[in-house]
């Protein structure tokens, strides 16, 4: 578990564009001929982070936050219940191939067919009202619906199919059972390490003041929808990336 979380601080690579925020580059202006205003906006950041050779993200800590790491790893777990398939990866930034100076992510988990990798896993672990929003939209496997109503998180899973060459992107949706609160209050006990603080909550907040799922709910608490990235989402964003590139 130690290994796991420490992970969560792998290297920032400034002045690349990434996964988790690449849906800006594809706000389009009204003409929809260029780039849109969030879009030069991101765009600009990474100028200035070239410049500085750094990132100009400060480090920000929450509960939320906290728990979504946490929980990921025992969500990874109850992964491998369902299919061995999967491959917890700790955050370890991946690059583009072709593009690896100006493109990078970190997906959280890979999916193995064998021994060739199949698909890429992003993992949410919202509070109860994102969570239940996220899973219900899971629910109805509708790729056009998931990239209208959740485009950050849609456009993270193309760019992370894109960097490690998968047709495949899963999205989950994550909250454990009130009946898990045990194990993860224990979990967070055990935790030994010099970022352990940020854990204390998990087992000093009563269950009530954590995002627990009821055994009765109409979500399980594992919520699955693995999908073939649509080819021309694929080519879309990489010729937004080609051309955002120009701009640096």
């Amino acid at each position: 578990m130690e290994q796991i979380l420490s992970g969560k601080t792998a290297k920032r690579y400034g002045g690349r564009f990434t996964s988790s925020k690449i849906h800006a580059l594809t706000k389009l202006n009204r003409k929809k001929d260029d780039f849109g205003a969030p879009a030069l906006t991101y765009i600009k950041e990474k100028k200035i982070e070239l410049l500085l050779k750094d990132s100009v993200s400060s480090y920000a800590h929450s509960k939320a936050l906290a728990w979504g790491n946490f929980v990921e790893v025992f969500c990874y777990h109850k992964c491998l219940e369902l299919d061995f398939g999967y491959i917890l990866n700790s955050k370890e930034t991946q690059l583009h191939p072709k593009y690896s100076e100006y493109w990078s992510g970190a997906c959280d988990m890979e999916y193995f067919k064998g021994d060739k990798l199949h698909a890429i896993s992003e993992i949410k672990c919202y509070q109860k009202k994102g969570f239940a929003l996220y899973a219900e939209m899971l629910q109805k496997k509708d790729i056009e619906l998931f990239k209208k109503e959740y485009p950050q998180e849609y456009w993270q899973i193309v760019s992370n199919a894109c960097i490690h060459e998968v047709d495949f992107g899963e999205a989950i949706a994550f909250m454990p059972f009130k009946k898990d609160y045990e194990v993860l209050k224990g979990m967070a006990e055990n935790y030994e390490s010099v970022d352990a603080w940020k854990y204390r909550f998990i087992y000093e907040d009563k269950i009530w003041q954590l995002p627990f799922l009821n055994e009765d709910s109409s979500f399980n608490d594992i919520e699955r929808f693995m999908f073939e990235v649509p080819k021309e989402d694929k080519e879309f964003l990489t010729s937004q990336v080609e051309k955002a590139i120009k701009l640096l």
